[in-house]
């Protein structure tokens, strides 16, 4: 699920992998509800305070409440989940793969 939250961390919100956004966010969700901050697994920065996050099945609605939540919205071609794949050959990207799916 692809989530926005503005966090203290410049280097996450900026989607540097030089912090540790799994952390950040697991905090945030622990400060606001105990026990639902391990349904989060992982978390990738793409920048513009936007994160991916590997979430539990069970728990995708509870961290859709927590967060404003982008898995539903309209995606461009210069959207960060796109740009976070820069060093990527076209049809590695998710914006390839889903070009190719409207074809």
């Amino acid at each position: 699920m692809r989530i926005h939250t503005p966090l203290d961390c410049d280097l996450c919100t900026q989607g540097s992998h030089r912090c540790l956004a799994l952390v950040h966010i697991q905090l945030d969700i622990k400060s606001a509800e105990h026990g639902l901050h391990d349904a989060v697994l992982w978390a990738i920065p793409l920048g513009q305070s936007q994160f991916d996050l590997a979430v539990e099945q069970t728990a995708v609605r509870q961290i859709g409440d927590k967060f404003t939540e982008l898995s539903h919205s309209r995606l461009l071609s210069y959207d960060p989940l796109f740009t976070a794949e820069l060093r990527r050959s076209f049809p590695e990207t998710a914006f390839g793969a889903l070009t190719q799916m409207r074809c």
